[in-house]
C-alpha cells in the first residue's frame, strides 16, 4: 500500500446491502492497491484492498486471551516507511505486535505512544487478487 495521502485513482463497486450487511459505512471506506510482498500469500503485490476507517482499535489479546486457531486481524497503518497493511496482535495497552504474513518478515514491535494510535488507518476487510497466470 503506498499513499501518504488520499487522492483517487480508480473506483470499483460494492453493493451497499453487502456493506452494511458487513457492517461497513460507506463514508468509512477506502480502498489502496497493495505493493510489496510482506503479505504473502494472504496478500499479493498489486491486489486491492477495501478498508474500514472506522475500526481502528485492535482488540487487546493477553497471551491468555491469544487463540492460536483464529488469525490476528489485517489493518492498514501510516509507518516511517508510508501505509502498509499488517496482521496487528496488541498484547498489552501499549504495545502493538505487527506481523507479516510471509515468514521471510521478521514481527516487529511498535510502542502506542499518546496519539500513536492515529497512525492507523483502519481495518481491512476485504481484498482481492487478480490472476496472473
Amino acid at each position: 500500500m503506498e499513499n501518504s495521502t488520499e487522492h483517487v485513482v480508480e473506483h470499483m463497486a460494492f453493493k451497499r446491502d453487502w456493506l452494511k450487511r458487513e457492517g461497513i459505512n460507506t463514508s468509512a471506506a477506502r480502498l489502496a492497491r497493495v505493493q510489496g510482498d510482506s503479505m504473502m500469500p494472504t496478500i499479493a503485490p498489486g491486489d486491492v484492498v477495501l478498508i474500514d476507517t472506522s475500526k481502528r482499535t485492535p482488540p487487546l489479546r493477553t497471551a491468555h486471551t491469544i487463540d492460536v486457531r483464529h488469525r490476528a486481524p489485517i489493518f492498514a497503518l501510516r509507518g516511517t516507511d508510508g501505509a502498509q497493511v499488517k496482521r496487528l496482535l496488541r498484547p498489552a495497552e501499549d504495545q502493538l505486535l505487527l506481523v507479516s504474513d510471509n515468514p521471510d518478515y521478521l514481527p516487529r514491535i511498535m510502542q502506542l505512544t499518546e496519539g500513536a494510535e492515529s497512525n492507523i488507518i483502519g481495518k481491512v476487510v476485504w481484498w482481492g487478487h487478480t490472476n496472473r497466470e
